[in-house]
């Protein structure tokens, strides 16, 4: 019984509700349906909490305050009308939805699609017969949201409530939301965001180039929006309505072409700015209807600051940034120094130990006969097969296999080459001045690695690892410290840290920072690769013999179809004379 009474009241109140407040009741009392629908879509939550955050005065957000000789007066705005006297009051007005604004005392007066400054002085020209001298102000308290309408390549082109003092970008976000499908399904086009169209109501057109504003950020390529705007998002291809942009730019990339283009403006577009700090040359190259290509080469500077700028340029035109020459280049200090880093230098002219000098010099511990100078040259890996491995700049391993050397000689050839791009240098004999400089080029780097006061013993040994670094020690020694050699162990060989020089004694002075290293016995290796090779020659041969035994098949299987073919035209030829014969004798 309680339960019924309840509902009952539940239902009266409601009633009511709708009775006081029709229209209200139906505007913000939603559907089951679209209930659903807003908890479903991504969209429609992002938009109730949109509104929900833009309902409230005090949420409000805005870019500062609204420049009165941009802002568009429309049905929604709220002003305040305050009137100084003995008492002051302050009378809050809306704009109707007919574009009028009612004053107290004074009728109303049109003011949608005024200027904001416009509309302030005709409101205070309609107040002032009525109050005389008393001071009067209209103030804009609550900036309106707006309809507007996307379409073209968005994700879901439609009908969207634009919050106050939105721009072109705004619209953009909410047809947007939904990342779900791609806004233009033909991949051969993109969106165009340089030619964005903003039709108004009174049927002007706006072209809008958005890309300036990514770029550069001035607002003046991303213009506010008004009521009732269609924001249209074209498509373009690149491959013929696209200006190419690379080289020494933040944003490299194929531009939507744009009528008017300059050359300054695709450089803004691609991220340059007034200020270039870099010396940098332009270079235009553009393809004409005969086929010829024509070249133009200007300088950054007159392109930013002279007429140069206004250089046209079209679709598939190429447009290249690239730093002047200069002297200059970096190289890099790692390791044991009390000022790592990179550092300015002069190629050709600054030396290793110049470098050291910038970098504060050597720190103590510092291993300087492990030093070395990394150079950016080409390199090449090559596995055992002789296959080539992703590397740039690495020589053609087609070459290499059509050359004499066997499976273990492009091994050793590939091993030896990997390391060619690593100087060995002498510190001390170069801080002492007794070693020949080594001058630096651009993008080198100094490795001077940290003494652990080690040696590492590696190979055919039982506990290979670090061991501790004693002076007057031999090689022998520190194979004994690491266990002693293997059953496969061959030749004992000593590396110098300090050059790479390989010595094959027993008896050799050790220094910290050297590599002993013990080989496998050759008869293994050799057997091993031969192994190798071999394993390899029989997977070849048997690919052979199973081509060659497909192939005999295939024979087969032809000469039976044939046979087949040849016994059942026979026998369909004995038929048909049995058949003639039968006839006859009868």
């Amino acid at each position: 019984m309680r339960q019924t009474l309840r509902r009952l009241a539940l239902c009266l109140t409601a009633a009511l509700g709708l009775v006081s407040h029709p229209v209200t009741a139906q505007v913000t009392e939603p559907s089951r349906q679209e209930t659903e629908d807003a908890l479903r879509s991504p969209l429609d939550e992002y938009r109730n909490r949109r509104d929900r955050a833009t309902a409230t005065p005090s949420v409000l957000a805005l870019e500062g305050a609204v420049d009165p000789d941009e802002y568009i007066v429309g049905p929604g705005d709220v002003f305040a009308i305050l009137v100084r006297g003995f008492e002051s009051s302050t009378v809050p007005v809306v704009v109707s939805a007919d574009g009028r604004l009612p004053l107290p005392d004074a009728g109303s007066i049109a003011v949608a699609d005024l200027t904001l400054s416009v509309a302030r002085d005709s409101i205070l020209a309609a107040l002032r017969p009525v109050f005389g001298r008393t001071e009067v102000e209209a103030t804009l308290v609550q900036p309106r949201s707006f309809f507007i309408h996307v379409t073209g390549a968005v994700a879901r082109p439609g009908r969207y409530q634009a919050p106050p003092a939105s721009r072109v970008s705004t619209a953009l976000e909410l047809a947007s939301a939904d990342t779900s499908q791609s806004v233009v399904p033909n991949r051969a086009l993109r969106p165009g965001f340089r030619n964005i169209s903003v039709v108004r109501r009174d049927g002007s057109e706006l072209s809008v180039d958005l890309r300036r504003y990514f770029s550069g950020g001035s607002t003046s390529h991303n213009p506010y929006l008004r009521d009732g705007d269609v924001v249209v998002v074209g498509t373009f291809d690149p491959s013929y309505e696209a200006i190419r942009v690379d080289g020494s730019v933040p944003f490299p990339d194929s531009y939507e072409a744009r009528p008017g283009d300059t050359l300054l403006d695709l450089l803004e577009v691609a991220g340059i700015r007034s200020s270039h700090p870099v010396e940098s040359v332009v270079r235009l190259t553009r393809e004409q209807d005969d086929g010829s290509v024509t070249a133009l080469t200007l300088s950054l500077d007159e392109v930013l600051s002279g007429q140069a700028g206004a250089q046209p340029v079209v679709a598939r035109d190429h447009i290249s940034l690239e730093p002047r020459a200069l002297p200059g280049g970096t190289a890099t200090v790692d390791g044991w120094v009390y000022y790592p880093g990179t550092y300015p230098i002069r190629e050709g002219t600054t030396t290793v130990r110049d470098l050291m000098e910038r970098a504060g010099g050597l720190r103590d511990d510092a291993l300087t006969a492990g030093a070395y100078v990394v150079r950016r040259v080409p390199r090449v890996a090559i596995s055992a097969a002789g296959t080539e491995l992703p590397d740039e700049g690495s020589p053609d391993s087609k070459r290499l296999r059509l050359t004499e050397l066997s499976i273990v000689g492009r091994i050793h050839f590939s091993l030896a080459y990997q390391g060619q791009n690593q100087v060995p240098v002498d510190i001390p004999a170069m801080l002492r001045g007794d070693a020949e400089p080594l001058v630096l080029r651009d993008g080198d780097r100094l490795v001077i690695p940290r003494d652990f006061r080690s040696v590492y013993v590696f190979g055919q040994v039982l506990r290979p690892g670090f061991v501790a670094f004693e002076p007057g020690r031999a090689v022998k020694d520190y194979v004994a410290a690491a266990g002693g050699v293997g059953p496969n162990a061959g030749a004992v060989m000593l590396l110098r840290n300090q050059n790479g020089e390989m010595i094959d004694d027993l008896q050799a002075a050790v220094q910290s920072g050297d590599l002993v290293f013990v080989d496998r016995a050759r008869e293994v290796t050799e057997s091993f690769v031969v192994h190798q090779a071999l394993s390899l020659d029989r997977q070849a041969s048997a690919a052979e013999r199973q081509a060659s035994i497909a192939a005999d098949q295939n024979r087969r299987n032809s000469k039976y179809q044939f046979v087949s073919t040849v016994f059942s035209a026979l026998s369909s030829v004995g038929t048909v004379v049995a058949i003639i014969l039968s006839l006859r004798g009868k």
